[in-house]
């Protein structure tokens, strides 16, 4: 008996020093690119959907989330250097968070998030490029004792699927207003530890 009070009372102590990781969304492993899009990436902003475009709930944990889903697009951009800085042609990208339920409780923590690209030419306005990406990001009882890190990790996950899911299809199917004509530059290796 004095065993398992032990056990309790250590498990308890365990989990509650147990450090809940940070929200990150920077995404590491990007897809090669041959080609630069003859356009500058001028802004991006990423906001939470109104009552009349949302497609479930969204539920920020953090109300950083559309901060650090900015930086993590910006970061994505800058590594892939899918944009040309020098050319006539300049473009906003708004991103707009339609979904994001995360987990409550479970053993299995899953989020859904979803978010509309849209991509505008900043000279006419008009939006020359528009994918709703949708994502599940899921993590196992065995991935962490803790609920909470497993909540934070399936946000993290789900949310790197999302850009990720955008990146890919910008990639395999440039819009037709961006012409791709300026060579990319060599391709830059993942972080260290990443």
């Amino acid at each position: 008996m004095m065993r398992l009070v032990f056990v309790i009372l250590a498990a308890a102590f365990l989990a509650a020093c147990h450090a809940t990781p940070p929200l990150n969304f920077t995404v590491t492993e990007l897809p090669a690119v041959a080609t630069r899009f003859d356009a500058e990436l001028k802004s991006v902003s990423v906001t939470p959907a109104g009552e009349g475009e949302k497609q479930g709930s969204i539920d920020f944990l953090d109300a950083q989330v559309p901060s650090l889903w900015q930086s993590a697009i910006n970061d994505a951009a800058s590594r892939l250097a899918l944009f040309n800085d020098d050319a006539a042609t300049k473009l906003s990208l708004t991103v707009t968070i339609l979904q994001f339920d995360i987990p409550s409780m479970g053993f299995d923590m899953s989020t859904d998030v979803a978010a509309r690209y849209d991509l505008i030419d900043r000279a006419t306005g008009a939006v020359i490029d528009t994918y709703v990406a949708a994502n599940t990001g899921t993590v196992p009882m065995d991935y962490d004792f803790v609920g909470v890190t497993r909540a934070m990790e399936s946000i993290n996950r789900a949310v790197k699927a999302n850009i990720r899911a955008y990146l890919d299809r910008l990639v395999a199917s440039p819009p037709p207003l961006v012409p791709a004509k300026v060579p990319a530059p060599a391709a830059i290796p993942p972080k260290a530890g990443s």
